[in-house]
């Protein structure tokens, strides 16, 4: 017996059009490591996750750094204790310049 109200995720959902949506079909997305290699492929792979969840512009930053490694969260602190980050453009700008360019002194 099942309750009321409560929806199992392996259910489908009936919309209210009428058109059942089988929401099992879609998994759990989660926003990809950063560990400091391919900002550019991580930078595309981010903003399809902040499309596909509907990330308002003033949420990317807070996001994207929680997904960060431990020597990448330094790395933003050091920046933005310098200057503060100002957007997700902003954000991408630095991660672009400092990776891009340690990734060629290597």
């Amino acid at each position: 017996m099942k309750l009321k109200g409560k929806m199992d995720e392996t259910e489908p959902m009936t919309e209210t059009n009428g058109t059942v949506t089988d929401r099992s079909k879609y998994k759990k997305l989660e926003m990809p490591m950063f560990l400091g290699e391919n900002p550019e492929s991580w930078v595309y792979r981010a903003e399809h996750f902040f499309e596909i969840n509907n990330l308002p512009e003033s949420e990317k930053v807070k996001v994207a750094v929680v997904s960060f490694g431990q020597d990448e969260v330094d790395w933003y602190r050091w920046s933005h204790n310098r200057k503060k980050v100002e957007s997700w453009e902003d954000l991408k700008s630095r991660m672009f310049e400092f990776f891009q360019t340690r990734d060629k002194r290597v």
